[in-house]
């Protein structure tokens, strides 16, 4: 097996450096869970919650479930003016809890299926992201040794031409 010589062995440890950097601002370029996906779900459901229309469905609830559907929908209310409710809950296990509470009465499925969109499309942004860095790091580097390979080729075609 032949030996790297210095040149390629520079060439590799440059790279493992240069890899280093891309890492890092592709994982940066990925975004988080708490991330506008998931506020775009919280804030869909909290404004169907606040906004709720009086429906049939209320009207025929008993009074003290109405009651709680006005007091969860002045929460959401709450909620989306980027104050507090007074409750320790997160609005994603707040959003949760509505969904779960009050999917009778109010119709929560164009939300879910947009999460459902939004996450699907969170999920092709993420491989291209992967894919982009990959790329970053592979392009420069594949450009370096054919340029070094390049290099080489023509100082020797020099040195044979002297002898």
């Amino acid at each position: 097996m032949k030996r790297l010589n210095g040149w390629q062995r520079l060439w590799i440890v440059l790279s493992v450096l240069y890899a280093i950097p891309v890492t890092v601002l592709t994982v940066s370029s990925i975004a988080d869970s708490e991330d506008p996906w998931n506020n775009t779900r919280t804030g869909s459901t909290l404004r169907a919650l606040a906004s709720h229309p009086e429906s049939e469905k209320i009207k025929v609830m008993p009074l003290e479930k109405q009651r709680e559907l006005a007091i969860d929908s002045a929460r959401a209310r709450l909620r989306l003016a980027g104050g507090s409710d007074g409750h320790s809950q997160t609005n994603e296990e707040f959003v949760r809890d509505i969904s779960q509470k009050w999917a009778h009465v109010i119709d929560f499925s164009a939300i879910e299926a947009e999460q459902n969109k939004m996450i699907e499309q969170r999920s092709t942004a993420r491989t291209k992201s992967i894919g982009y860095g990959f790329l970053a790091w592979v392009a420069p580097i594949a450009l370096v040794y054919l340029l070094g390979l390049s290099f080489g080729w023509i100082v020797r075609g020099f040195r044979d031409g002297r002898s």
